[in-house]
């Protein structure tokens, strides 16, 4: 096997996207990440797909910035930057070794999983927003909106039909009262996006 493994790049954060990178060894791997690292691995529901992740050992405890195309790739809450290999030798057989990310693995991760990971992101903000609007304009209480959540939360992955109905619901009720009460909406609109330039300005400043 080479020394130099042709692997993808997850970077963390939003607006970011997957790169080709070279791996080395486990050195090289840590400069990429930042640290001491763990395995994750993936087989994306296919008896002849074995994806590595490496991704930072104390990710979570450091409060690293949350890694939106890692999580989706390996269905886990990932924190900061992960490098992805692949794990299968050429004879298919998993053996703890390094191997090049074939190029249609690759041109997936490029393409379709950046593609999910964004539409789902932005189904989450948007989300987010509206539960912000129901909650500031009493038509749902936060304890409603923090049960609805974490029942999303706890059954990632899985359907649940009563929480989606719950959820469906009270986006509707969002949709009839904006329409209803523009000026609020335009008040709320204006007051979020203030808040977001004040939060990119704080960190700019603290950089």
């Amino acid at each position: 096997m080479s020394t130099v493994t042709a692997g993808i790049f997850l970077p963390a954060g939003s607006n970011v996207e997957p790169q080709q990178i070279f791996v080395e060894d486990y050195k090289s791997i840590q400069s990429m990440i930042g640290g001491n690292f763990d395995v994750v691995r993936t087989d994306m529901g296919q008896p002849d797909v074995a994806l590595v992740g490496y991704v930072h050992d104390e990710g979570l405890l450091l409060d690293l910035e949350y890694n939106f195309l890692a999580t989706a790739l390996f269905k886990q809450e990932l924190h900061g930057d992960v490098v992805v290999v692949w794990g299968l030798s050429p004879n298919g057989v998993y053996d703890g070794d390094n191997y090049d990310v074939p190029s249609h693995i690759a041109q997936f991760l490029q393409t379709e999983l950046l593609a999910k990971t964004s539409d789902a992101y932005n189904m989450a903000t948007s989300v987010s927003f509206a539960l912000s609007y129901a909650i500031a304009t009493g038509i749902v209480d936060e304890d409603d909106v923090d049960r609805i959540v974490l029942g999303l939360y706890d059954n990632a992955g899985t359907k649940d039909d009563a929480i989606e109905a719950e959820l469906s619901n009270i986006l509707k009720m969002v949709v009839v009262h904006a329409k209803d009460n523009t000026s609020v909406m335009k008040d709320f609109l204006d007051e979020h996006i203030k808040e977001m330039l004040d939060a990119i300005n704080n960190e700019e400043g603290g950089d």
